[in-house]
């Protein structure tokens, strides 16, 4: 069993959101930032910086 599933840090946006070019892509943009805020919001232990090199 995947960990995710399991916690409900799963997320499903409408792909129409993400894969055509214009002011859509902005709608899936606030989806995402909103997603991401509300994911650390229950997980306020996981640091909001790496340190290092991301790549």
């Amino acid at each position: 069993e995947i960990p995710a599933f399991r916690n409900g840090d799963v997320v499903t946006l409408d792909g129409d959101l993400v894969t055509r070019p214009g002011p859509r892509m902005v709608t899936a943009l606030e989806k995402v930032a909103e997603v991401l805020s509300a994911w650390r919001t229950r997980h306020p232990e996981v640091p909001a910086r790496t340190k290092g090199k991301t790549r």
